[in-house]
């Protein structure tokens, strides 16, 4: 008789199961097959989508799973930074669900600002980031109902005019409006409050 020893290896082209056979042919007698298994695995793939909900301090950032590398993916979540490429090294949030879409609310951002974020994935082989998309955050915004108010005209020393007044209006205000007057002008917010030099408002106030 005679005896050889044959090597194989196992070359996946993608990040699946794979069970295939080995033929084994003779000139005389019934062909043999041998099975053989194997895994291929690779890092995660994922699209970052773009943000949504963004306000003056907060936005939400989107991701989808492509292909969980054919391993038990570990983490999933958004990362974000304000010079690009960011990656687990820079501000992240995991998603705690296990759906292949996610959403995270990133908060506690910079007004007016730009922003870079990608989607991540981890598996027990490493991680994949997704496209590197971008944002701006919101700015506060105030408007005056004028430009100026009328001359108040001829007031004797000592003695009051009548009160005119002005709305001021705020879009994504996130801090405290302060409005003040020097010399001999007065503000006051409501009919029934004392005049005085300078009012602090907030906007959870009106």
């Amino acid at each position: 008789g005679i005896a050889a020893t044959f090597r194989v290896f196992f070359s996946p082209t993608e990040a699946i199961d794979y069970q295939e056979q080995i033929t084994i042919n003779t000139n005389t007698g019934t062909p043999q097959y041998l099975p053989v298994y194997g895994s291929g695995v690779a890092i995660p793939i994922v699209e970052t989508l773009p943000a949504t909900a963004i306000e003056v301090q907060a936005a939400t950032g989107h991701g989808r799973l492509i292909s969980s590398g054919n391993l038990p993916i570990t983490e999933r979540g958004i990362c974000w930074n304000t010079s690009g490429d960011p990656d687990l090294e820079d501000n992240h949030l995991a998603y705690e669900g296990s759906e292949d879409e996610f959403a995270i609310t990133l908060s506690n951002l910079m007004h007016g600002t730009q922003y870079y974020v990608k989607a991540y994935v981890t598996n027990t082989l490493g991680t994949g980031y997704g496209e590197e998309q971008s944002f701006s955050t919101l700015w506060p915004t105030l408007v005056t109902s004028t430009d100026s108010l009328p001359d108040f005209g001829l007031v004797p020393v000592g003695e009051e005019s009548e009160p005119q007044s002005f709305t001021i209006s705020g879009n994504n205000l996130v801090d405290m409006v302060m409005l003040s007057s020097i010399g001999a002008f007065c503000i006051a917010c409501h009919p029934d409050s004392a005049f005085g030099s300078q009012i602090n408002l907030y906007p959870t106030d009106h």
